[in-house]
């Protein structure tokens, strides 16, 4: 199945270019589930953050290299577990 617009190059950069939307939500299903996410989304979190506190990506496929975006979802999975 092809995403409009997100074909070749733009596909292969779909899954990186999520990685902040992924862990947050990973980590609501692990929540629903009652089921414990593990350290490893944590860890890759605080491996990622700024010295400033914030994340951003480095792909801008989705907007998650603005701090605004990336970071409200690094806090909310965060929260989570």
């Amino acid at each position: 199945m092809n995403v409009p617009g997100f074909v070749g190059q733009a596909y292969e950069r779909w899954p990186r270019g999520l990685a902040f939307y992924y862990s947050s939500a990973s980590t609501q299903a692990f929540r629903a589930l009652q089921m414990e996410a593990g350290p490893g989304i944590a860890d890759a979190l605080k491996r990622t953050q700024r010295t400033d506190g914030s994340w951003a990506n480095s792909e801008n496929l989705v907007k998650e290299d603005d701090p605004l975006i990336a970071t409200a979802f690094a806090i909310r999975a965060l929260a989570i577990q």
